[in-house]
């Protein structure tokens, strides 16, 4: 049974996710939302690109805009990552060169999501990776705890919900993301998932100086400053990730920063017979790469290697990376 403090008592409850017209509902008594106007500004970069994860999302596909991110922020060297449980397995084998920089893996709902405090001090950038959503029928539940029993047996109708944020430049930027029409189911969902989202966020305390950056992969509407480009992550697929591999191995790092006139090249057939591709197909993955600055070329017949840029995607010896279940 809920032991509720006496009617005359003052309680101030503090929770950022918390929604005070269902607290309202839920209590049967007044509640006034005290919150100041305006938000606490982050310290670190927060951006999220609208990319719906979902737990039905391949194991390819994840794997493939974790990579992207990696690419992004390469020269982030311990990056956790928040995820559905079914992708786990997955983000820990990106393959190299991305793997080693993997330093934590949780999942939504695990504890970690929400209540650990340790981020900060393993990792410089933190990936909320996939929409925590929640089946209808958990909507419903919640619905039904506030006393909103009529609306918990009306149809939510859930389907194309458009939203619009800013991103990190101020700009307004339209968002083709999923809800409720039904605005009882709809309040009842955001306080289960943006809630979620922001908590998982809230890992990297990036309101702190000693925080870490963060990069949320998801189309809800969680309040968060969207990215400024709107081509959103670009995926590196696993055979883009081998030749990223076969240019790396053999040197050691040392050498792979050495003088960019004595560096290594590797020419097209011998990184087509690495990958285990055809020679025309690993060309465009290589003019794909060289498109984003992570390879470049030394004429026309001397070979491929590392951009000064992708150099950064070599782990290093010192790098130390493991991956935790623990909350």
């Amino acid at each position: 049974m809920l032991n509720l403090p006496p009617e005359a008592a003052t309680t101030w409850l503090a929770d950022a996710t918390a929604d005070a017209g269902m607290i309202s509902d839920a209590l049967d008594r007044e509640v006034i939302d005290q919150t100041p106007d305006g938000h606490i500004p982050f310290k670190k970069s927060v951006e999220q690109h609208p990319v719906d994860i979902t737990r039905r999302a391949s194991e390819r596909t994840v794997q493939g805009l974790i990579r992207g991110v990696l690419a992004a922020w390469r020269d982030r060297r311990r990056v956790g990552v928040i995820c559905h449980q079914l992708h786990k397995t997955a983000i820990k084998n990106l393959g190299s060169p991305f793997s080693e920089r993997i330093c934590r893996v949780e999942h939504f709902g695990s504890g970690a999501d929400r209540a650990s405090n340790s981020w900060t001090g393993m990792c410089d950038l933190l990936i909320v990776a996939g929409t925590p959503r929640l089946p209808p029928s958990e909507v419903q539940r919640r619905l039904a705890d506030i006393g909103h029993f009529v609306a918990a047996d009306r149809d939510g109708e859930w389907g194309l919900l458009r939203w619009e944020g800013r991103t990190r430049a101020g700009k307004p930027r339209t968002v083709d993301g999923l809800g409720y029409q039904d605005p009882d189911w709809q309040r009842a969902h955001r306080s289960l998932v943006p809630a979620a989202i922001n908590q998982a966020v809230g890992r990297a305390r990036p309101i702190r100086e000693f925080g870490c950056d963060v990069v949320v992969l998801s189309n809800e509407d969680a309040g968060l400053p969207l990215a400024d480009r709107e081509d959103d992550v670009e995926i590196v697929t696993e055979s883009e990730a081998k030749i990223l591999n076969a240019l790396i191995a053999g040197n050691s790092y040392k050498d792979s920063l050495g003088d960019s006139g004595d560096a290594p090249t590797v020419k097209t057939a011998e990184i087509a017979r690495r990958i285990g591709q055809c020679k025309s197909e690993t060309r465009r993955l290589l003019r794909r790469l060289e498109a984003r600055g992570l390879v470049e070329r030394r004429g026309q017949r001397r070979g491929w290697r590392l951009s000064p840029t992708g150099i950064e995607l070599a782990p290093r010896p010192s790098d130390v990376v493991s991956t935790s279940d623990d909350s």
